[in-house]
């Protein structure tokens, strides 16, 4: 069998187990919207949105509130698993969101568990 053959025929082999593999992750996305409302004492929480598009978080860092919920939504077609200190989701196919409360002041690095370079931070005061 000719060796560029052989090659092209891995590659589309890798690509389609990929595929499986990600298709067959559960697409249960936690999601703290739908938890009771907060005390009087996060009346000043805000619900702020991180974009995942182009393999890179938009913002890539943002100051919030303590109290404050983050959303991360995917737009890429690739999936992505958001990692952080205390946080984490499942896996993100196209569209599906993750939100997460920081009810403690700190920074928090998180990355793409999938993707470890992409990379992102929330201050929270």
């Amino acid at each position: 069998m000719n060796k560029n053959i052989l090659i092209i025929l891995i590659v589309i082999l890798i690509i389609i187990a990929g595929a499986i593999y990600f298709q067959q992750q559960p697409n249960i996305v936690q999601n703290n919207q739908n938890q009771p409302p907060k005390s009087e004492a996060n009346t000043n929480s805000e619900v702020l949105n991180v974009t995942i598009q182009n393999f890179s978080f938009n913002p890539a860092e943002m100051s919030i509130k303590k109290g404050s919920t983050v959303t991360w939504t995917n737009q890429d077609a690739m999936p992505h698993r958001i990692s952080g200190s205390g946080f984490q989701s499942n896996t993100l196919n196209k569209g599906q969101s993750f939100s997460f409360t920081f009810d403690t002041a700190g920074t928090f690095d998180y990355i793409c568990s999938i993707h470890p370079s992409m990379k992102g931070r929330i201050i929270v005061q």
